[in-house]
């Protein structure tokens, strides 16, 4: 299977799969959001344009090959909750797809 990584222009599709959390904005500042997760070096995602929530965390292949998926997701975790000030006990794998157009 091919893994497109980079913007594809003329698509009207969009979708990821990333291992973190999903943050609602009605209790979040999206800015907020944002701006943290990229100083943890964490990814932010939204979610399709009716979403109430936004998504932080690294994409699974971001596993290094000398580590467990029980370590990466530690990893990923520990960082959210460092970031945002959290207490959250896990993290989960959060797919999205959806079609505009």
């Amino acid at each position: 299977m091919k893994v497109r990584m980079g913007f594809v222009s003329n698509s009207s599709s969009s979708s990821f799969c990333l291992v973190g959390i999903c943050f609602d904005h009605e209790d979040h500042d999206l800015d907020d959001i944002e701006t943290k997760a990229g100083a943890a070096s964490l990814t932010y995602e939204s979610g399709p344009p009716d979403s109430v929530c936004g998504y932080v965390g690294l994409s699974p292949s971001k596993c290094r090959d000398d580590q467990t998926w029980g370590n990466f997701k530690q990893e990923i975790l520990d960082k959210i909750n460092a970031a945002f000030g959290t207490d959250f006990e896990k993290v989960y794998l959060e797919c999205e797809g959806w079609y505009d157009g």
